[in-house]
């Protein structure tokens, strides 16, 4: 946070907020498309797989993760095309990276006045 002033904290809890909700939505969305998948081919949405990296292994098991999560997505895209719920967690995660370049911005351009 740039700024030492209430807009920093705002910005901070707008920021963690937008995260919280692109998680939200993209379990969401695993959600939709998981009982449309065979048993074998479904995603289980663990909270582990966005800790540490404890080893290659684990890096080349997320990025697997990660990679099924863009399959899931297109996927609810081919399945459900009227869904908004792609579009909430691309907000979101706009947001997220909008929000401290604004932030910055802000306390530049307004604050130091």
């Amino acid at each position: 946070m740039m700024c030492s002033e209430p807009v920093g904290v705002i910005a901070f809890v707008v920021m963690a907020g937008c995260a919280a909700s692109w998680l939200y939505w993209l379990k969401r969305i695993i959600d939709e498309v998981n009982p449309t998948r065979p048993e074998e081919e479904r995603l289980t949405w663990r909270w582990t797989n966005w800790g540490p990296y404890r080893s290659w292994d684990d890096l080349r098991e997320r990025w697997r993760v990660d990679w099924k999560i863009h399959w899931f997505w297109d996927e609810h895209g081919k399945l459900f095309p009227k869904s908004r719920k792609r579009r909430y967690a691309g907000i979101s995660i706009l947001l997220f990276v909008l929000v401290p370049v604004i932030n910055l911005g802000f306390c530049l351009l307004v604050a130091k006045r």
